[in-house]
C-alpha cells in the first residue's frame, strides 16, 4: 500500500531561496511568452492580452488582476498563504518589468519559446506551490480544491 502525501517542512532560508528561484522562472517564461508573441492561460494570460491591447505592461496587469484573488486566499488559506502569495506575485511583476528591460532575443522562433516558456513557468508555478504560495487567480481556487 503506498504511503500517503508528506508535506515537507521548510526552513525560512529554503522558503525564501524558493520564493525567489519559482517566481524569477515564471517571470522569465513570461518574457519568453511576450518576446515570441504567444499567450498563456489564466490570470496570466489575461494580463498577456491586456498587455498587448492597451499599452500597460504586463507586470501592472498580473499585480492588478490578482488583487481580488486575495480574499478568497484569505478567507479559504489563511494568512499565511495570502501573504506569500501577494509577495510572490508582486515579485512575478516586478521581474518581468526588469526582464523586460534586460532581456532581449534577436530571434526566438515560437516553435522553442512555446516549450520553454512552459517549462520555465511549470517549474515555477510547482516551487512556489511547494512552499505554500500561489501566483493568484486560478492557482489559489485549486490548492483550495486540492486541500
Amino acid at each position: 500500500m503506498a504511503e500517503p502525501h508528506k508535506t515537507t517542512d521548510h526552513t525560512v532560508l529554503e522558503d525564501a531561496q524558493a520564493a525567489v528561484l519559482g517566481t524569477a522562472l515564471c517571470a522569465l517564461g513570461v518574457q519568453l511568452l511576450g518576446h515570441a508573441q504567444l499567450v498563456t492561460g489564466q490570470t496570466a494570460g489575461l494580463a498577456v492580452l491586456l498587455s498587448y491591447s492597451t499599452g500597460w505592461s504586463f507586470g501592472v496587469w498580473f499585480f492588478v488582476l490578482n488583487l481580488p484573488f486575495y480574499v478568497l486566499a484569505l478567507m479559504r488559506m489563511g494568512l499565511s498563504f495570502t501573504l506569500k502569495s501577494f509577495v510572490a506575485v508582486a515579485r512575478v511583476s516586478a521581474l518581468s518589468e526588469l526582464f523586460a528591460r534586460t532581456i532581449s532575443f534577436d530571434s526566438l522562433p515560437v516553435w522553442l519559446a512555446s516549450p520553454l516558456a512552459g517549462g520555465l513557468i511549470g517549474m515555477g508555478l510547482i516551487i512556489v506551490f511547494r512552499h505554500g504560495a500561489s501566483l493568484g487567480g486560478i492557482g489559489v481556487l485549486a490548492l483550495y480544491l486540492q486541500d
